[in-house]
């Protein structure tokens, strides 16, 4: 986690809070003091979680599911929901994972996340210093264009 995280969310002592598309920020949340529910798609990050919070001795939940329907399987809410860097590029429907996510706030709760443009990834500097761009950064004929109205997704 860098240090952004924690300052622009501040203290999570007695909230809990939902870490989407959780990572070893799950693990993090819950040092500080949140109830943490963390959630991945994918079972080997789901046990490794498991397993480090267990070697750890932090108390945190992980479950493995889609994001999409997630308000099905998990019925709670949360005081926060967080996801962070690398996570928007997995979605294939923006729009529904807003949905889940308004869904599972409580009343005066918050979403929180933190991402980075994927061209970032795409560029690196050459041997003179020069950014360039290093990687493809545009997928196979794949559009990504979305957008959604916050306010009219509860």
């Amino acid at each position: 986690m860098d240090q952004i995280e924690p300052s622009e969310i501040g203290k999570v002592s007695d909230k809990s809070l939902l870490d989407m598309q959780c990572g070893l920020t799950a693990l993090s949340w819950a040092r500080r003091g949140a109830t943490v529910t963390g959630v991945d798609f994918s079972p080997a990050s789901v046990t490794t979680a498991r397993r480090l919070a267990k070697e750890l001795r932090i108390d945190a939940r992980f479950v493995e599911s889609n994001v999409h329907g997630l308000s099905k399987r998990i019925k709670e809410q949360f005081d926060i929901i967080f996801t962070s860097y690398g996570v928007l590029c997995w979605l294939s429907d923006l729009t529904e994972w807003a949905k889940e996510a308004a869904a599972m706030i409580k009343p005066g709760g918050r979403f929180h996340i933190v991402a980075f443009h994927p061209i970032m990834k795409a560029l690196k500097r050459n041997d003179d210093g020069a950014v360039i761009l290093g990687l493809p950064y545009f997928f196979d004929n794949r559009d990504f264009r979305c957008s959604f109205d916050l306010a009219g997704l509860k």
